[in-house]
């Protein structure tokens, strides 16, 4: 009713048209409106996009009409009214784009959506189709199946049974939704691919873990995780990042975590350890964790021992040749200025007073130098 009381009554013309614009190609149902709201009726033809829709279309006075009708693969569309033989009365133009419906999302979904949207306590706006005409608020859709769901900030408490329900779910970031206890309820999740519990109370890993199959990220930093990390985790063949950091966790990590295509991070925890004979002492709980990342083993070890041998051995000649050139100096320094004679005469003074030293005292004026190369040389070995 409030449509039809909105006519457009222009001045008599032989030509009104509308330009419309359109998103994208594609088929297109439009609905007009007419009103005859004066005292004569008006005859005119219709055109879409050029193309004659209806000829001599009547609007009869004091009466409301609707004409309807289909474009197909469009990218504009234009609404023309020409040889008008009265004034024209259009209230309003409708454009629908036409697409085919893609399948329903399973009702074993849809359910589960139901079930977490009442046991968060808040509406989230989340009714009838969750992926159709478009997504739900926090949720991602590929076609007719929701991929992920994002409900960080919002009070869960604890993860509900229903998340286990959402079977093609690939990315779940529950981060600060205030969970405790222990992690549960995913084990149904077979295509889980991101998985974040971040800044929680969540105090064990649970068991649900090892069903995990495809998880590749695992964040659980800043929570209270208590105990030893499970050897479940290392497990998981496609993890490449897992973040541990700020629990409470202590005692060695799993061996199975040492993989080389597994970013590990573990700082802020009470005592974890590569080795087991770490964090066994009673008194050991106050150790704060040593920040640390699992990263792939390196070989070549044996280039290693070589660049470290050279190291050692040219490191102490540096030295030795530094200590000369000071001495030099400061002897230069010390000795007064003479002249090329004088210069001469005491190089002849003191190649006459030269001493030749024995092997021993070499060895006593420089502490055993050549010595400890050796010594070093074949300990690296």
């Amino acid at each position: 009713m409030v449509v039809l009381q909105t006519a457009r009554l222009l001045e008599r013309k032989k030509l009104l048209t509308y330009d419309l614009p359109l998103e994208e190609l594609g088929n297109y149902y439009i609905v007009l409106y007419f009103a005859g709201i004066v005292p004569v009726s008006s005859r005119f033809n219709i055109l879409a996009n050029k193309g004659i829709v209806r000829s001599n279309y009547t609007v009869t006075s004091r009466n409301s009409s609707v004409l309807h009708f289909t474009v197909e693969q469009v990218r504009g569309l234009n609404i023309t009214l020409q040889n008008i033989s009265f004034y024209p009365l259009i209230n309003a133009i409708e454009v629908f784009q036409m697409v085919d419906l893609p399948p329903e999302t399973s009702s074993t979904t849809f359910s589960a959506l139901e079930v977490i949207q009442q046991y968060t306590g808040l509406d989230l706006g989340w009714e009838e189709d969750p992926c159709f005409p478009k997504p739900w608020n926090h949720i991602t859709c590929d076609g007719n199946l929701v991929t992920s769901i994002e409900l960080s900030g919002i009070n869960l408490r604890s993860i509900s049974p229903s998340f286990g329900d959402l079977l093609d779910l690939r990315i779940l970031d529950l981060h600060n939704t205030s969970l405790t206890g222990k992690l549960q309820n995913l084990n149904g999740l077979l295509h889980i691919e991101q998985l974040n519990l971040s800044f929680n109370d969540l105090t064990s890993f649970g068991t649900d873990l090892d069903s995990l199959v495809n998880l590749q990220v695992l964040d659980l930093k800043n929570n209270s995780l208590r105990g030893t990390v499970p050897d479940e985790l290392g497990a998981l063949k496609n993890l490449h990042l897992l973040n541990l950091e700020n629990n409470k966790l202590r005692g060695p990590l799993p061996q199975s975590l040492k993989k080389e295509d597994l970013f590990l991070r573990t700082s802020g925890n009470l005592c974890l350890s590569v080795s087991k004979n770490v964090c066994n002492s009673p008194g050991d709980a106050s150790i704060e964790a040593p920040q640390f990342t699992v990263v792939p083993e390196r070989k070549h070890r044996g280039h290693m021992h070589i660049a470290i041998i050279f190291g050692a051995v040219f490191g102490r000649i540096y030295v030795v040749m530094l200590i000369g050139f000071l001495v030099f100096f400061y002897m230069r320094k010390k000795t007064p200025t003479l002249s090329n004679t004088e210069k001469a005469e005491a190089e002849i003074r003191n190649w006459n007073a030269a001493r030749v030293f024995s092997y021993k005292e070499i060895k006593k004026a420089t502490n055993h130098w050549a010595c400890w190369v050796v010594m070093d040389i074949f300990r690296l070995k």
